[in-house]
């Protein structure tokens, strides 16, 4: 699962992109995240048809600052991976 923070006044696009492990991408989705919220998706949600125990980087993009964390169960535990920061601009 991903999970989204938008803290903005404004709504903004979260382009999430999907990799398999050879660093091919599989799919992309887009998701409106609005003003001042939280939202979170299964990946199965936002790419319907991979397969539930795909091994592979996930990216999401946003032009506008976002907070995003990745949800991974496994049996009954939740463990959240926090996200690696790529092409970051000050």
């Amino acid at each position: 699962a991903l999970s989204f923070a938008n803290d903005q006044t404004f709504a903004t696009t979260v382009s999430v992109q999907v990799f398999d492990i050879n660093g091919r991408m599989l799919a992309i989705a887009r998701l409106l995240v609005p003003p001042k919220t939280s939202t979170a998706r299964f990946l199965s949600e936002l790419i319907p048809g991979l397969p539930s125990r795909h091994i592979g980087p996930v990216r999401v993009d946003s032009f506008a600052g976002i907070y995003a964390m990745g949800l991974r169960f496994t049996g009954s535990v939740l463990t959240a991976i926090p996200p690696a920061l790529s092409g970051f601009i000050f």
